[in-house]
Protein backbone atom coordinates (compact mmCIF):
# COMPACT_ATOMS: atom_id res chain seq x y z
CA UNK A 1 0.00 0.00 0.00
CA UNK A 2 1.28 3.78 -0.70
CA UNK A 3 2.00 6.56 1.86
CA UNK A 4 -1.53 8.19 -0.20
CA UNK A 5 -3.88 5.14 0.25
CA UNK A 6 -2.92 4.52 4.02
CA UNK A 7 -3.40 8.45 4.38
CA UNK A 8 -7.07 8.42 2.19
CA UNK A 9 -7.74 5.42 4.53
CA UNK A 10 -6.98 7.25 7.97
CA UNK A 11 -9.45 10.57 6.80
CA UNK A 12 -12.10 8.07 5.59
CA UNK A 13 -11.80 6.43 8.65
CA UNK A 14 -11.59 9.93 11.15
CA UNK A 15 -15.04 11.47 9.05
CA UNK A 16 -16.84 8.12 9.62
CA UNK A 17 -16.20 8.10 13.31
CA UNK A 18 -16.79 11.78 14.29
CA UNK A 19 -19.77 12.60 11.60
CA UNK A 20 -21.81 12.66 14.30
CA UNK A 21 -20.10 14.44 17.15
CA UNK A 22 -18.27 17.21 14.59
CA UNK A 23 -18.72 17.05 11.11
CA UNK A 24 -22.16 17.95 11.14
CA UNK A 25 -21.81 21.00 13.42
CA UNK A 26 -20.30 22.61 10.59
CA UNK A 27 -23.74 23.27 9.35
CA UNK A 28 -24.79 25.69 12.48
CA UNK A 29 -21.67 26.86 12.14
CA UNK A 30 -21.67 28.01 8.36
CA UNK A 31 -25.30 29.45 9.20
CA UNK A 32 -23.42 31.67 12.26
CA UNK A 33 -20.89 33.10 9.58
CA UNK A 34 -24.05 33.63 7.02
CA UNK A 35 -25.83 35.48 9.68
CA UNK A 36 -22.75 37.86 9.94
CA UNK A 37 -22.73 38.17 6.83
CA UNK A 38 -26.82 39.59 6.24
CA UNK A 39 -26.45 41.38 9.14
CA UNK A 40 -24.51 44.25 7.37
CA UNK A 41 -27.83 45.21 5.29
CA UNK A 42 -30.19 41.93 3.95
CA UNK A 43 -33.07 43.27 6.16
CA UNK A 44 -32.73 46.80 4.13
CA UNK A 45 -32.23 44.80 0.99
CA UNK A 46 -35.08 42.63 1.14
CA UNK A 47 -37.43 45.83 1.62
CA UNK A 48 -35.64 47.74 -1.00
CA UNK A 49 -34.77 45.55 -3.71
CA UNK A 50 -37.23 42.31 -3.05
CA UNK A 51 -40.16 44.54 -1.83
CA UNK A 52 -40.67 42.63 1.28
CA UNK A 53 -40.51 43.89 4.88
CA UNK A 54 -38.39 43.17 7.58
CA UNK A 55 -36.78 44.71 9.74
CA UNK A 56 -33.66 44.57 12.05
CA UNK A 57 -35.25 43.15 15.03
CA UNK A 58 -37.37 40.52 13.20
CA UNK A 59 -34.05 39.48 11.04
CA UNK A 60 -32.27 38.42 14.20
CA UNK A 61 -35.38 37.00 15.83
CA UNK A 62 -35.43 34.17 12.82
CA UNK A 63 -31.90 33.48 12.29
CA UNK A 64 -31.76 32.84 16.06
CA UNK A 65 -34.57 30.67 16.34
CA UNK A 66 -33.42 28.86 12.93
CA UNK A 67 -29.95 28.58 14.70
CA UNK A 68 -30.76 27.16 17.64
CA UNK A 69 -33.15 24.61 15.22
CA UNK A 70 -30.04 23.51 13.52
CA UNK A 71 -28.32 23.00 16.57
CA UNK A 72 -31.04 20.81 18.10
CA UNK A 73 -31.45 18.99 14.99
CA UNK A 74 -27.31 18.32 15.33
CA UNK A 75 -27.77 17.61 18.86
CA UNK A 76 -30.59 14.87 18.00
CA UNK A 77 -28.45 12.98 15.09
CA UNK A 78 -25.42 13.21 17.70
CA UNK A 79 -27.41 11.38 20.36
CA UNK A 80 -29.94 9.25 18.23
CA UNK A 81 -27.61 8.49 15.35
CA UNK A 82 -30.72 7.27 13.10
CA UNK A 83 -31.43 7.83 9.45
CA UNK A 84 -35.05 9.50 10.71
CA UNK A 85 -32.95 12.40 12.68
CA UNK A 86 -30.41 13.00 9.32
CA UNK A 87 -33.39 13.22 7.52
CA UNK A 88 -34.90 15.75 8.96
CA UNK A 89 -31.73 17.58 9.43
CA UNK A 90 -30.91 17.21 5.84
CA UNK A 91 -34.73 18.89 5.26
CA UNK A 92 -33.62 21.80 7.26
CA UNK A 93 -30.35 22.58 5.98
CA UNK A 94 -31.02 21.70 2.37
CA UNK A 95 -33.48 24.28 2.89
CA UNK A 96 -31.80 26.99 4.79
CA UNK A 97 -28.16 26.07 3.06
CA UNK A 98 -28.25 24.57 0.05
CA UNK A 99 -31.08 26.17 -1.60
CA UNK A 100 -30.93 29.55 0.22
CA UNK A 101 -27.27 29.91 -1.60
CA UNK A 102 -28.91 29.04 -4.44
CA UNK A 103 -31.87 31.95 -4.07
CA UNK A 104 -28.46 34.20 -3.49
CA UNK A 105 -26.22 33.09 -6.08
CA UNK A 106 -29.57 33.75 -8.24
CA UNK A 107 -31.13 36.84 -7.08
CA UNK A 108 -27.18 38.53 -7.44
CA UNK A 109 -27.36 37.10 -10.72
CA UNK A 110 -30.97 38.28 -11.59
CA UNK A 111 -30.86 41.62 -10.08
CA UNK A 112 -26.95 42.40 -10.40
CA UNK A 113 -26.70 44.09 -7.02
CA UNK A 114 -25.12 42.70 -4.01
CA UNK A 115 -27.23 40.01 -2.50
CA UNK A 116 -25.92 40.13 1.32
CA UNK A 117 -25.28 36.63 2.37
CA UNK A 118 -24.15 35.77 -1.29
CA UNK A 119 -19.87 35.18 -0.22
CA UNK A 120 -21.17 32.98 2.72
CA UNK A 121 -23.03 30.98 0.23
CA UNK A 122 -20.60 30.62 -2.33
CA UNK A 123 -17.71 29.76 0.02
CA UNK A 124 -19.36 28.13 3.09
CA UNK A 125 -23.07 27.06 2.59
CA UNK A 126 -22.15 25.14 -0.66
CA UNK A 127 -19.22 23.02 0.25
CA UNK A 128 -20.35 22.34 3.24
CA UNK A 129 -23.93 20.60 1.76
CA UNK A 130 -21.84 19.27 -1.02
CA UNK A 131 -19.23 17.48 1.33
CA UNK A 132 -21.67 16.64 4.34
CA UNK A 133 -24.20 15.06 1.59
CA UNK A 134 -21.22 12.93 0.14
CA UNK A 135 -20.51 11.78 3.54
CA UNK A 136 -23.99 11.02 4.58
CA UNK A 137 -24.45 8.92 1.19
CA UNK A 138 -21.04 7.35 1.30
CA UNK A 139 -20.97 5.99 4.51
CA UNK A 140 -25.02 4.98 4.36
CA UNK A 141 -25.80 6.80 7.33
CA UNK A 142 -28.71 7.99 4.77
CA UNK A 143 -29.80 6.24 1.79
CA UNK A 144 -29.60 8.12 -1.37
CA UNK A 145 -33.27 7.86 -1.94
CA UNK A 146 -34.46 9.66 1.46
CA UNK A 147 -31.10 12.45 0.96
CA UNK A 148 -33.14 12.80 -2.90
CA UNK A 149 -36.31 13.08 -1.14
CA UNK A 150 -34.51 15.73 1.09
CA UNK A 151 -33.35 17.46 -1.63
CA UNK A 152 -36.46 17.75 -3.79
CA UNK A 153 -38.99 18.87 -0.99
CA UNK A 154 -36.22 21.29 0.46
CA UNK A 155 -37.00 23.98 -1.56
CA UNK A 156 -40.65 24.06 -0.82
CA UNK A 157 -39.57 24.71 3.09
CA UNK A 158 -37.16 27.87 1.24
CA UNK A 159 -40.28 29.17 -0.27
CA UNK A 160 -42.34 28.59 3.04
CA UNK A 161 -39.48 30.98 5.12
CA UNK A 162 -39.41 33.33 2.11
CA UNK A 163 -43.31 33.94 2.11
CA UNK A 164 -43.44 34.06 6.05
CA UNK A 165 -40.23 36.01 6.47
CA UNK A 166 -40.18 38.16 3.99
CA UNK A 167 -43.60 39.08 3.04
CA UNK A 168 -45.59 38.12 5.32
CA UNK A 169 -47.90 35.79 4.14
CA UNK A 170 -48.84 38.89 1.14
CA UNK A 171 -48.85 37.52 -2.44
CA UNK A 172 -45.50 36.92 -3.47
CA UNK A 173 -44.10 39.52 -6.38
CA UNK A 174 -43.27 36.35 -8.44
CA UNK A 175 -42.03 38.76 -11.51
CA UNK A 176 -39.67 40.58 -9.33
CA UNK A 177 -38.05 37.48 -7.71
CA UNK A 178 -37.77 35.82 -11.00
Amino acid sequence: MTNKTIYAQKVTSWERAHFYDRLLWLFPLTFLCHIYEESHGFFNWVTVTLGGRMVEKLFYINNATFVLLSCGLCWLCHHKMKPWALFLLFFWVGAQSFWDGVFHIYEQYHLNTYSPGYFTSIFLYLPAYGYLSYLVIRERFLILGLWLVTFLISPLALLFTIWAGLYHFQPLPWARLF
